[in-house]
């Protein structure tokens, strides 16, 4: 009854952007012209496929009551909590790509879980460059190649604004409150130590634009500059 899908672009219905799924991946890594791939386990049953492509039908037809009626407590609050992180991190490479798509209950039901976090705060996968970080990623949208948004998260953000509202206070106020989390930055850094960070530098010798200085700045400010109200 359990299995994750992986989505695998940033387009059509891995975006709820497309009626069904029409192009499935096999979970080699070489995916990245598909929509959906899967991950647990590493091949899809037919029934696993077609409960996961009515899913997909049921968010891009965008009833809003029948959408409610699916989201367990759990998927709801995952989903607000993605749409929360995704736009104060700048996650540019998970918006329908890099998100797993896990049920419990054999497809019945379905919730978000994030994955892939090496392009937070707008930079490439390499460090060589970083996106706009005044882009509007609300709730989903693409920030970095291109302004698709992933409905899933479209539909979230219509039929609950209020707990978003609500959750993103939250946070502000205890995990994600800014001295909060420059204190535990602070903390991280000094186990590291930034001598060493910059022996790391040296070390591998390459001109990216991801350097302790930008992180740092990235800490301090980004808090400030994105603000969900």
């Amino acid at each position: 009854n359990q299995f994750v899908i992986e989505g695998e672009t940033e387009g059509g219905a891995a975006m709820f952007q497309a009626p069904h799924v029409t192009r499935w991946g096999d979970g080699s890594g070489a995916d990245l012209n598909k929509e959906f791939a899967p991950n647990i386990p590493d091949k899809l049953t037919d029934a696993q496929k077609k409960a996961f492509d009515d899913f997909v039908n049921m968010v891009y037809t965008g009833d809003l009551t029948i959408f409610k009626n699916s989201l367990t407590p759990e998927a709801l609050h995952s989903a607000i909590d993605y749409i929360i992180f995704y736009n104060l991190f700048g996650n540019v490479d998970s918006c329908g790509r890099n998100l797993e798509w896990a049920t419990w209950d054999g497809g019945q039901h379905f919730m978000v879980i994030p994955y892939d976090f090496d392009q937070t705060m707008f930079n490439a996968w390499d460090g060589l460059s970083v996106g706009d970080a005044t882009a509007d990623g609300f709730p989903v949208k693409q920030m970095r190649f291109g302004t698709t948004t992933n409905k899933y998260f479209d539909l979230i953000a219509q039929a609950y604004p209020d707990e978003i509202k609500a959750r993103y206070a939250e946070l502000r106020s205890d995990l994600l409150r800014e001295d909060n989390v420059l204190s535990r930055y602070t903390k991280f850094m000094k186990q590291i130590d930034v001598e060493n960070y910059a022996k790391e530098m040296e070390l591998w010798p390459r001109e990216t634009v991801i350097d302790y200085p930008y992180i740092s700045n990235f800490i301090n400010t980004r808090p400030r500059a994105w603000a969900f109200t």
